[in-house]
């Protein structure tokens, strides 16, 4: 007799366990994202010598024309501090605007807002 109540106390909990599992999964489940995080990246078009004025233009027509499609950031990327000068590529050096503190500052000629 004594065994049988245990194995009844043993079954009502593993029932209630497995409730417990099932609503944290179904909870889990409504948490995550439909859709991957989406946006553009200046690099992918531009490589490193996008100016302020070509990503602003571009950041108007992911607003205008997919932010409706999911899309929610703008994103400058690689490089936005050298400067856009003969010589200076996406190897070169001594062509990086810089601060006193090493800090990367934006390229003044390219990002004119920064001035």
């Amino acid at each position: 007799m004594m065994l049988i109540m245990r194995i009844l106390l043993f079954m009502t909990a593993l029932v209630l366990l497995q409730r417990e599992v099932a609503e944290a999964m179904a909870e889990k489940q409504e948490q995550q994202a439909n859709l991957p995080p989406r946006g553009w990246n200046s690099y992918d078009f531009f490589s490193w010598i996008i100016s302020e004025e070509e990503f602003l233009q571009n950041a108007e027509i992911v607003s205008q024309r997919l932010l409706t499609h999911g899309y929610q950031y703008v994103v400058v990327d690689y490089l936005w501090y050298r400067r856009k000068v003969p010589g200076a590529y996406t190897n070169s050096l001594g062509f990086d605007v810089i601060d006193e503190w090493g800090r990367m500052i934006p390229d003044p000629e390219r990002w004119p807002s920064f001035k």
